[in-house]
């Protein structure tokens, strides 16, 4: 599942010139491409085999490093990027071309090992692969949570789950051209796992104390949120308050053995919740994967317990045979929910949940351009 990286890459495709202009090239890094300007004498800065540190969107690049880049401005004491401290690496646009992160060039002598700068210290020798992000004091940044998507919380270590998906991008190897996929819409909103465990717990919802709800972020600590007055106002407290009203709890037991545990996993959306607002007059709960026990639901069985349950799915987008370029046509345009403004992207999922012999599940996402350079001052990604 998806992480942060800071990794050392040797550049496997050829390096062009950017059609729109004399003083910038091209370099493609798996599925990413950035746009490098050239030396002042108008050579390429990287070529073909060079490494080089590939760091990516969402990057917090401290101040050494970007004096080192060139990207520092000295007048006003930050960087050049985005973000309040100009320190954020983000999608731009430069002359009609999209680039999605920064390089930072590695020296190699005679073809040998690569040699990395660091700050205050000699350059290291550093190998193909190698995280670094820690080496070059790079962070991942982080929004601050809005106080509706806040709240108190228990341990439940052991019980919640990671959950992440890569990027299509990172992984251009995840699919095979022509297996079957299936392909839904990236809604832009929070991640909300709703669970129901086979052991109690004096914090918990339902009848039973046994059922959950957690965010992302908090699932991946072993946190959930406390069934109590504190969090009547929390978004997924009242989202799970509210499929309780409708009987869910009864539903899922009609479906499932009472000593499963069942993962209910969708996205939180609509207005109030990030800045996409989907033309909807309150937030809407949809599901995208149902894990029970170790395993997830197929596509075509995840559709009847959504049904059986009373819930929605996001919306699909396509069934068929993986086509990366046909892919593009569903990944880009307007949401499909009400067509209130552009889509965020698509998840792509393997139609009968093969794996991958490296990167595991096959799942990945393909977040559509127009939407990483929407000008929006107010764009948020909560997670």
């Amino acid at each position: 599942m998806a992480d942060f990286h800071v990794k050392v890459h040797k550049i496997t495709q050829p390096v062009i010139n950017h059609p729109n202009a004399d003083r910038l090239t091209i370099v493609s890094i798996g599925g990413y491409q950035c746009i490098a300007n050239k030396h002042d004498d108008g050579s390429w800065r990287y070529h073909e085999g060079d490494y080089i540190v590939y760091i990516p969107e969402g990057a917090l690049v401290p101040e050494w490093l970007l004096r080192q880049l060139d990207m520092w401005d000295e007048a006003n004491s930050k960087g050049m990027l985005a973000g309040a401290r100009g320190d954020r690496v983000k999608a731009i646009k430069l002359r009609g071309v999209v680039s999605q992160g920064i390089l930072l060039g590695c020296e190699s002598v005679d073809g040998g090992s690569p040699i990395m700068p660091m700050n205050n210290t000699a350059a290291i020798f550093v190998y193909e692969g190698q995280e670094v992000a820690d080496l070059l004091g790079i962070t991942k940044y982080e929004p601050a949570v809005p106080t509706h998507l806040a709240g108190e919380v228990c341990n439940l270590h052991g019980h919640t789950i990671h959950y992440d998906i890569d990027s299509l991008q990172t992984y251009p190897d995840m699919f095979d051209e022509g297996e079957s996929v299936v392909v839904t819409e990236k809604l832009h909103g929070t991640f909300c796992d709703v669970a129901f465990l086979s052991l109690e717990h004096p914090e918990l919802f339902g009848q039973r104390r046994n059922i959950y709800v957690a965010s992302k972020g908090l699932g991946a600590k072993g946190l959930v949120f406390k069934n109590n007055d504190a969090n009547t106002g929390n978004l997924y407290v009242r989202t799970l308050r509210a499929l309780l009203e409708a009987g869910i709890e009864d539903k899922i037991y009609e479906l499932f053995d009472a000593h499963d545990e069942i993962h209910i996993l969708g996205e939180i959306f609509g207005p109030g919740v990030q800045d996409l607002h989907y033309g909807l007059a309150a937030p809407e709960f949809r599901v995208f994967d149902i894990k029970v026990n170790n395993g997830f639901a197929y596509p075509k069985t995840l559709d009847t317990f959504v049904h059986s349950l009373g819930l929605t799915n996001v919306p699909l987008l396509y069934e068929g045979s993986f086509d990366r370029e046909l892919l593009l046509g569903y990944r880009d345009g307007q949401d499909t929910v009400n067509g209130a403004h552009i889509r965020e992207g698509i998840v792509i999922k393997s139609a009968r949940e093969a794996r991958h012999h490296i990167h595991g599940r096959k799942i990945a996402k393909f977040v559509s351009p127009d939407y990483l350079l929407r000008k929006n001052k107010d764009a948020t990604e909560f997670s």
